[in-house]
């Protein structure tokens, strides 16, 4: 990759690969982001429920139970909010 641009003329491309660009940049963005959220949703369960080494090569059952619900209560969390903002977007409206 060393011999790639260290900046590319946006301004030079086809407004076919602008938009193609645009779209590769949106969709990474929205990877780092998922990325970002799984990764803070996993050290959170972690911590609060694998509280002890794994030493049998897998989690005890109360540390699964616990990382699920930890899981299945963030994801309803989650839907409550995403719920709640798009039902304030169309009052709005």
């Amino acid at each position: 990759m060393d011999d790639l641009p260290e900046r590319i003329n946006v301004s030079a491309l086809s407004e076919t690969d602008r938009q193609e660009v645009e779209n590769f940049l949106k969709g990474t963005n929205q990877q780092l982001s998922v990325n970002k959220i799984v990764a803070n949703l996993t050290k959170t369960c972690w911590e609060k429920c694998i509280t002890s080494p794994i030493t049998q090569g897998a989690l005890t059952s109360r540390e699964q139970s616990c990382a699920s619900n930890c899981v299945a209560r963030w994801l309803e969390s989650q839907s409550s909010v995403v719920k709640a903002l798009s039902e304030a977007e169309l009052r709005k409206r």
